[in-house]
């Protein structure tokens, strides 16, 4: 107290003044904000007839105080005086008329104006008595119940200076309000003591706190042992020749097949002058060949980089361009639409293709024996294309040793045994398809790689319970499509790619391991993981996984406390190199590591990667994701950058501007809305405008609507305002078609399982499904839907195919129709008699003629 009174004659500012300025930097560091409304009764002793009146002649006031920009202290300390005078000189106006003039309506679950308080209390100076009369002071009135959210209240007493908090413990515990004190006391102390530091600089931790979050809960293990994630494997197929290493349908490779078919590949790669860091391009679909063509990229020390056939063709055209690819892998059917992409381009050095179809018979003609040299733990092992935010994709470059970092930490994290089962689930254009195969090849498990028409609901469901898969990686929105009982083989579930819910937890957590794992590709996909159990709450994201260092920090890149929001860093042995081509968006962001002096595991040089995500830490150091800082998301597992869609609408010659937002509506979860605003202010064809982008995006990052608006809203300073924005009515890209009800049984059963998927009150026939809002996992639950209703296996491509109602009827129709000729006469009679839906979908469709 000597200190702050001190301080503040030498700031010409009063005691009070001077915490209040701290309270308010302690209040916005704790809720994020640029500037906070503190409530502090005011005494309305102003005149000399109030001075001997006996009542509680106190008024409240509000101060509002602005943080801005960090500027030192005693700047800051300056402009808290002068809104402190500003609010003396209304003084009188009583609190409850300043409400009333507010207006607006009363929210009762906290208080009007301001929820944080702050008490001064003034020393008491003594009391003259009549002779054997005395006074004492007999401090607060006890209370249980807390007036506001926050209170700080700050009382010399005769015995000594208090400092307490008054909290709600509705909103916080004992624990939280006791550190949060001590944080408060902490800044105040180095506030009075350096009055010339910035306000974003004053600390919040104390030293014993600040080794806690950068060491201790950093103490990871240090360096990693190099190591090559496919030496892993090859060991397996010397061990275990004979095991199953891959299913795909009805095929199955052994260990020994595999090896034996990856070592042919890799030579033929040699042939072909792959050597170290050399990137080589597969455009395949998922097959057996993938995953070997893969593995031999690895052998040969090339560079695997995956294409996914998915993509449209300009897509594929900027990767390969962006890449420099010298050899590009393909099959299945697909090396006519590559040489046709290549033909267009105007690349002065194309890649060489080689196709599994053509040419695949040639490796048998190759030596099976392994390479006797190999990539380095430093070399590249793999380029994965994510979205960038200026309208091109940007590839992130893994080394062998980050990834064998990461393929062990995932057979311990996630419970990989060699009698596993393990369901590869993902696009291989998505970085964790990488991961599934390496980690359950080295250590002998079983690869099942997930039939292109199985993408969720009770069809996944039944792939689990046939194969008797042990460990599956999903997507949280994937796997809460899932029924989660009957799955008894079923031992590690991994949620993944997007936030993981709570009741997600809870359905899926009984009697199995449940991980919720999380880390951008910049970090080879998994940097923390936690597992979680039923009912024990919000899921975190856990702790770094082995040889990985996390750090939660402010805009100083300072920890901050357990509680309080700051943006996620991560460094350790799982950083990528950076960006490929793109050394100035590697420097900005892969950071030097503020650390490295602090930490004698850190290696000289070390750097951290700025993943965007906002997170606080937990009091037990696990951390908890709040959210991103920019327009990133991740819909389906799938990472987005929302300036990337808008980059692309934005080069139609109708589109004077766009912006694309992420929206929790209709059944899907949540979904891309895009807005766009005409060059002439005329409304534009949405329907357009979507076909256009999917000439140039993968479908995952294609809006369930389009929104004309005459302008966007903005802001007082001018930015778009995007919670202004308005909800899209009905999922789509413009005026749906003139409402045809339908005409047949059949129909009238796919309109019905569109409005259930979509939420609809109803759809016309003619109703295009992916132009409602329909998506890939909303799809797999109408086919899922549609196969039980006619008790035929249909395939999800159907509905690419034939998107409408009355178009999927049709070959429906067909198929039962083919079904019902192979049959004969008694068969028919036992259909008709047993299966109603079935027969009257099949027949009474067609008019009864063949009934």
């Amino acid at each position: 107290m000597e200190q702050l009174e001190r301080a503040s004659r030498g700031e010409r500012v009063t005691p009070f003044m001077y915490v209040l300025a701290a309270y308010a930097i302690w209040l916005c560091r704790y809720a994020g904000q640029q500037e906070v409304v503190i409530g502090t009764p005011f005494a309305l002793r102003s005149d000399q007839e109030t001075q001997d009146l006996i009542g509680f002649l106190v008024n409240t006031l509000a101060i509002r105080v602005r943080m801005g920009d960090g500027v030192p202290f005693r700047q800051f300390l300056r402009r808290v005086r002068d809104a402190c005078l500003k609010a003396y000189s209304h003084g009188e106006l009583p609190f409850a008329e300043l409400i009333g003039a507010l207006g607006g309506q009363r929210d009762f679950s906290h208080s009007p104006v301001f929820q944080a308080m702050l008490v001064v209390q003034n020393a008491r100076p003594p009391v003259q008595l009549a002779p054997g009369l005395h006074a004492s002071y007999a401090g607060e009135v006890p209370t249980d119940r807390a007036r506001f959210d926050l209170a700080l209240v700050l009382d010399p007493l005769e015995a000594g200076t208090t400092l307490s908090l008054e909290y709600n413990s509705d909103l916080f515990d004992a624990t939280t309000a006791r550190r949060m004190l001590s944080h408060f006391n902490v800044l105040l102390s180095e506030a009075i003591a350096s009055p010339d530091t910035t306000t974003n600089e004053l600390p919040l931790l104390d030293s014993a706190e600040r080794a806690q979050a950068v060491l201790a809960w950093n103490d990871t293990g240090g360096e990693p042992t190099p190591g090559l994630a496919y030496r892993l494997f090859e060991a397996r197929a010397q061990d275990r020749p004979d095991a199953i290493a891959l299913i795909s349908g009805r095929i199955e490779w052994t260990y020994g097949e595999l090896d034996r078919r990856a070592n042919q590949m890799a030579n033929l790669l040699r042939q072909r002058g792959i050597r170290r860091e050399a990137p080589v391009g597969v455009l395949l679909e998922r097959s057996p060949e993938l995953v070997c063509t893969m593995l031999a990229i690895f052998k040969a020390g090339g560079v695997y980089l995956p294409i996914d056939p998915a993509y449209p063709d300009e897509r594929i055209a900027f990767m390969i361009d962006d890449s420099r690819l010298g050899l590009l892998v393909s099959g299945q059917g697909l090396k006519k639409r590559l040489d046709a992409l290549l033909a267009r381009q105007a690349s002065p050095r194309p890649p060489v293709t080689w196709d599994w179809q053509d040419d695949g018979a040639a490796l048998d003609d190759l030596p099976g024996d392994p390479l006797g040299d190999g990539p380095a733990s430093d070399n590249l092992a793999y380029i994965i294309y994510t979205s960038g935010s200026t309208g091109k994709p940007k590839g992130v470059e893994v080394s062998h040793g980050a990834f064998f970092n990461l393929v062990k930490a995932k057979i311990a994290g996630f419970g990989v045994y060699p009698r596993s089962c393990v369901l590869q689930f993902v696009s291989f254009g998505f970085d964790v398809s990488v991961s599934d195969v390496c980690m359950t090849l080295a250590v002998g498990a079983r690869l099942l790689l997930r039939p292109a028409g199985v993408i969720g609901g009770e069809p996944l469901a039944r792939l689990l319970r046939e194969q008797g898969v042990n460990v599956i990686v999903l997507p949280a929105s994937v796997l809460a499509t899932v029924p989660a009982n009957d799955l008894p083989a079923l031992e590690s579930v991994i949620a993944g790619g997007e936030a993981c819910s709570e009741e997600l937890v809870n359905r899926w957590a009984e009697q199995r391991r449940f991980i919720n794992a999380y880390g951008p590709t910049e970090a080879s996909i998994c940097t923390t993981m936690a597992q979680c159990a039923p009912h024990g709450g919000p899921p975190s994201i856990g702790r770094p996984i082995p040889h990985v260092r996390v750090y939660v920090l402010d805009a100083n890149l300072e920890p901050v406390p357990p509680g309080v929001t700051g943006e996620l860093y991560i460094g350790g042995a799982g950083l990528a190199r950076g960006y490929l081509g793109r050394p100035g968006l590697t420097a900005e962001c892969f950071i030097p590591d503020p650390f490295a002096a602090q930490d004698p595991s850190v290696p000289p040089g070390a750097r951290l990667y700025r993943t965007g995500d906002h997170a606080r830490y937990l009091p037990d150091g696990s951390i908890a994701f709040v959210e991103r800082v920019d327009d990133q998301v991740k819909i389906r597992g799938f990472r987005i950058e929302l300036g990337e869609i808008a980059a692309v609408l934005r080069q139609h010659p109708h589109v004077q501007d766009a912006v694309v937002t992420a929206q929790s509506i209709g059944a899907g979860g949540k979904q891309l809305v895009a807005y766009v605003v005409s060059q002439t202010g005329s409304a534009i064809d949405g329907q357009g405008l979507a076909t256009e982008l999917r000439a140039q995006l993968p479908e995952h990052m294609i809006p369930v609507a389009i929104l004309s608006l005459a302008a966007f809203p903005r802001t007082a300073n001018g930015k778009i305002d995007r919670r202004a924005l308005p909800l899209p009515e009905t999922l789509g890209y413009g005026a749906r078609h003139e409402h045809v009800a339908p005409r047949t049984l059949t129909e009238e059963i796919l309109a019905a399982i569109f409005c259930e998927v979509l939420g609809l009150s109803e759809v016309s026939v003619e109703d295009d499904f992916f132009a409602l809002g329909g998506q890939s996992i909303l799809a797999a639950q109408v086919m899922a839907r549609a196969s039980e209703r006619f008790e035929l296996h249909l395939s999800l491509r159907l509905l690419f195919e034939w998107p409408t109602a009355a178009a999927l009827a049709l070959r429906i129709e067909a198929a039962l129709m083919a079904q019902i000729e192979a049959m004969d006469s008694a068969d028919v009679a036992r259909a008709l008699a047993l299966n109603d839906s079935q027969a009257a979908a099949g027949l009474l469709a067609s008019g009864g003629s063949v009934a």
